[in-house]
């Protein structure tokens, strides 16, 4: 699952000057550490690159889905307060 969090109030400004948040809950059981993840990281727009880029990554490890769901709508619920809501932006 994945979301792209912005700010409604700022889409009238250049997307240069627009901040974005990825959020991701990621499935790592197939892995060589099983579990879930929870991820975050901040998206912004490079006039140099051409592209999005991503800087400030946060990821926490959860061994269970239940605890990884949790931490993904804490963090979910900390963007909102921010005025950072879902964005049908796909990077």
């Amino acid at each position: 699952m994945q979301e792209v969090l912005s700010r409604p109030d700022e889409s009238d400004k250049p997307v240069e000057e627009q901040e974005y948040w990825t959020l991701e809950l990621l499935d790592w059981s197939a892995t060589w550490r099983p579990g879930f993840a929870v991820q975050q990281a901040r998206g912004f727009w490079s006039e140099i690159d051409g592209q999005f880029m991503f800087d400030e990554v946060e990821t926490e490890l959860c061994p269970l889905l239940i605890d990884a769901e949790e931490r993904y709508e804490a963090r979910r619920v900390a963007f909102v307060k921010k005025r950072f809501v879902y964005s049908d932006m796909d990077f």
